[in-house]
C-alpha cells in the first residue's frame, strides 16, 4: 500500500512540476503582458515636448480617437508638469492622435495601437510669430 502510495504522490509531483514550469501558467508571462493585454486594450504613454531643448508641453490637449467610429468614444486628456498624458483602456486598433497648445502647431499622426509600443513620443513646434 505504501509503495502505490509512493507511486501516485510521485507521479503527482512531476505533474505539478511541468504545470508550474509551462509558460502559459507562469506568473511572470502573466506579469510582462499586463492586465490590459488580457483584455485587448493598451494604455499609453504620451510624451509631448517641443522648443529648442525639448522642454516638456504642460497643460497640452490630447485627443484620441478612433479610425473607427464604433470602437470607442473619442478620449480627451491633458499633459501633466512632465509633457506626459496616459489615455488607458484603448482597443488594439488604429487611432488618430492629435495635440494642440495655444502657441504651439497642432500635431495630428495616425497610430496602429497593435503595432505601436506603449510610448508614443511627440515633439511640437513653436508656431511662427505674425507678420507685422
Amino acid at each position: 500500500m505504501f509503495k502505490e502510495f509512493a507511486q501516485k504522490t510521485r507521479f503527482l509531483l512531476i505533474g505539478m512540476t511541468f504545470l508550474i514550469s509551462h509558460p502559459s501558467f507562469s506568473i511572470d508571462a502573466y506579469d510582462k503582458q499586463g492586465a490590459n493585454d488580457k483584455h485587448g486594450t493598451v494604455s499609453l504613454r504620451v510624451e509631448v515636448t517641443g522648443g529648442e531643448p525639448g522642454e516638456p508641453v504642460v497643460n497640452a490637449e490630447v485627443y484620441v480617437r478612433s479610425d473607427e467610429p464604433s470602437h470607442f468614444d473619442p478620449l480627451t486628456c491633458h499633459t501633466n508638469r512632465h509633457g506626459v498624458a496616459q489615455p488607458s483602456n484603448l482597443p488594439r486598433t488604429k487611432v488618430l492622435i492629435q495635440v494642440t497648445k495655444k502657441g504651439w502647431r497642432t500635431f495630428g499622426h495616425h497610430y496602429d495601437l497593435d503595432a505601436e509600443g506603449p510610448v508614443i513620443k511627440i515633439t511640437l513646434e513653436k508656431e511662427p510669430e505674425p507678420a507685422k
